[in-house]
């Protein structure tokens, strides 16, 4: 029992490509920094912002053995002003990430702000950056400093 349709017209296929766009792709704006694209920053009209490495970064489809976070960033925050933040500026390296090749990469934060979290799933599982960089890979979360 088909629907019938005026002359002229036809019924639309579902396509099964087509997806719901997540939360991230729906509300963050994505910048890609570094010369080559490597690395990017999604920042939210609340000036949150994510950052990590594109798919476009050499270390993606490699072996990762191990993502090694700065001191200085293992933060503990609370509060709405979040408190006990670590200040980051452009260029300041947040991690060093070691492939199994002996490789290492330095990850940049490019972007003025607070450092609230980082992904500390990257310090037990590093191979999440290799395999879902601009997803679960990400290298950490921030609060944007006004100028």
């Amino acid at each position: 029992n088909q629907m019938q349709l005026p002359r002229g017209f036809e019924m639309e296929q579902e396509d099964s490509r087509k997806r719901f766009p997540t939360v991230v792709e729906r509300s963050f704006d994505r910048y890609v920094v570094d010369d080559d694209g490597s690395q990017y920053v999604y920042r939210h009209p609340n000036s949150l912002f994510i950052i990590g490495v594109t798919h476009r970064h050499p270390l993606v489809g490699k072996s990762i053995q191990s993502v090694h976070f700065e001191d200085q960033y293992h933060v503990v925050v609370s509060g709405k002003k979040k408190r006990g933040s670590k200040l980051v500026v452009p260029n300041e390296v947040i991690c060093t990430i070691e492939t199994t090749d002996g490789e290492t990469y330095p990850i940049k934060c490019n972007c003025l702000g607070n450092l609230i979290e980082i992904n500390t799933t990257l310090i037990t599982n590093p191979q999440l950056v290799s395999d879902h960089p601009e997803t679960n890979g990400f290298i950490g979360i921030g609060l944007h400093t006004r100028i």
